[in-house]
């Protein structure tokens, strides 16, 4: 498994025996912690094989402090996710991924549209994975957005800039 390519179908295999609904539990319980009390919070809609937030999403909802990434995030067109918001009003963004390792390297499902969007934003970008997804180490490139933290069922697993 030495490309990204490689990697996202061994992954893909893996995720088969998850059990989603018990280990989006705990990943909601641990970004729970972290989560900060104001500000806007970029989220995702949970694709079946990626960590299940929807309590969370639906919480930061209500407050009025989401910005929702819809879908299966391939819009190569994609600008800035949310019409009414601006970048620097993002304080943290909650990103799930294919496989990440631990020193916050990511690999997504090979579109770049996440890696666009983090881009424009300076805020703490905490990749959210199941157990089965981080890996001692994966390709990255110049290009690729590195997480300041990843949560899986277990905690943190890497945190060069932040902790829990």
């Amino acid at each position: 498994m030495n490309t990204k390519k490689e990697i996202r179908e061994h992954i893909k295999i893996l995720l088969k025996n998850v059990n989603r609904e018990a280990e989006s539990l705990k990943v909601s319980e641990h970004l729970n912690q972290i989560l900060p009390a104001e500000g806007l919070v970029l989220g995702y809609e949970p694709l079946k094989d990626e960590p299940d937030l929807t309590s969370l999403i639906d919480e930061l909802k209500q407050e009025e402090r989401l910005v929702l990434i819809r879908g299966d995030y391939s819009d190569p067109d994609l600008s800035f996710p949310h019409p009414d918001s601006e970048p620097d009003q993002i304080v943290m963004a909650i990103v799930p991924g294919r496989a990440f390792d631990r020193n916050g390297n990511r690999i997504g499902r090979g579109g770049g549209t996440f890696d666009r969007i983090l881009e424009k934003l300076s805020c703490r970008k905490v990749g959210v994975s199941f157990t089965c997804q981080i890996l001692e180490q994966i390709p990255h490139e110049s290009h690729d957005q590195k997480m300041d933290c990843v949560i899986d069922p277990d905690g943190c697993v890497c945190a060069e800039k932040h902790s829990l």
